[in-house]
């Protein structure tokens, strides 16, 4: 769906509402072989039937058709765009590595040029005649509703990430080496957002924020007491050297403590990490539009929500460590 290879297949076994898949084009007019036309008046009078024929055709009923029957084909075309037309015809969300391959792994890349794209009759002729240059608008309109309405089904079906259909979120604080687990969602593995998707990113962080809200750090400190766990919670750290990779952790930093203190207090008692804290913290959950247009409010609304991620973060570790701190501190004593 993403590229512009034209494969070169047979006719599709029966015509479907009136449209025939050629040798890489779709046909709605006329049947191939198409004659190829030199008179400016016979090619003037092709183009202007391909556009009365073309605007009385439903582009999203075409597409859903093809689609229903298993024959998930885009469209390209030479055709200028409009930016919006651009926006229906490769939504930008594409550029998101997840979604594409969600959508591409239900829609391999099958495309079709439309009837009379690659014609050329007026290739010669000069001025380009006016019904061409219509059909070329009419063309323009058509692919891009088309691809706009494929791509749509395809997303449904690959079930690709959708920030208009966020999954619900259950809490959990589940410890897996260094880290504590907070969406209680197997597998319990890094990473949990995918590098470089960016709405992928922006679902993650929403969805971390919603199970934050429903953790209570008193609480839950008290019960890992309970249950003989001690541990701090704070940020990690990853250094890339001649030597290799190293990742250290240390715990969050609170006024209330010193330097000393606290680098004491991270060699008498593990560090472990809240799920997501360095990618919040680095700003690295997505700058990404929430809407399905461009709108910059929304980006702002976005930014917003990870910096009260972060806040909320920071205050469930301090809340947590001030809990375990006389536990942390009689093992100094030791």
């Amino acid at each position: 769906m993403t590229g512009n290879k034209v494969l070169h297949q047979p006719v599709v076994g029966t015509q479907q509402s009136g449209l025939r898949v050629i040798d890489g084009t779709l046909y709605f007019l006329n049947t191939p072989p198409v004659e190829k036309l030199k008179d400016p008046k016979t090619v003037t009078a092709k183009y202007a039937a391909l556009s009365r024929a073309l605007r009385k055709r439903n582009p999203q009923a075409d597409a859903l058709h093809f689609f229903n029957k298993g024959q998930r084909y885009s469209l390209i075309t030479n055709a200028t765009m409009t930016y919006k037309q651009q926006e229906r015809n490769y939504p930008g969300e594409l550029h998101d590595p997840v979604i594409s391959r969600a959508v591409e792994k239900v829609c391999p890349q099958k495309v079709l040029f439309l009837e009379g794209e690659n014609d050329f009759d007026y290739e010669y002729i000069r001025p380009k005649p006016k019904s061409v240059q219509a059909y070329q608008l009419d063309q323009a309109e058509y692919v891009s509703r088309w691809n706009e309405t494929l791509y749509r089904e395809c997303r449904r079906l690959g079930k690709a990430p959708d920030l208009q259909n966020i999954p619900p979120v259950k809490a959990t604080h589940k410890i897996v080496s260094r880290l504590v687990f907070i969406i209680d969602e197997a597998p319990f593995t890094e990473p949990r957002s995918p590098y470089g998707g960016e709405i992928s990113q922006a679902i993650y962080t929403i969805r971390l924020a919603r199970a934050m809200a429903q953790k209570n750090p008193v609480t839950e400190a008290k019960n890992a007491l309970a249950r003989n766990e001690v541990y701090l919670l704070g940020q990690r750290w990853v250094a890339v050297g001649m030597s290799g990779r190293f990742i250290s952790f240390g715990m969050e930093e609170d006024p209330s403590i010193t330097y000393e203190e606290s680098q004491a207090l991270n060699r008498a008692c593990t560090v472990r990490m809240l799920e997501g804290y360095d990618l919040i913290r680095g700003g690295q959950s997505g700058s990404v539009d929430l809407s399905s247009r461009p709108d910059t409010q929304k980006v702002e609304q976005h930014h917003e929500l990870t910096r009260r991620l972060s806040d909320t973060m920071t205050h469930y570790n301090r809340a947590w460590n001030r809990i375990m701190l006389p536990a942390c501190r009689a093992r100094l004593k030791r």
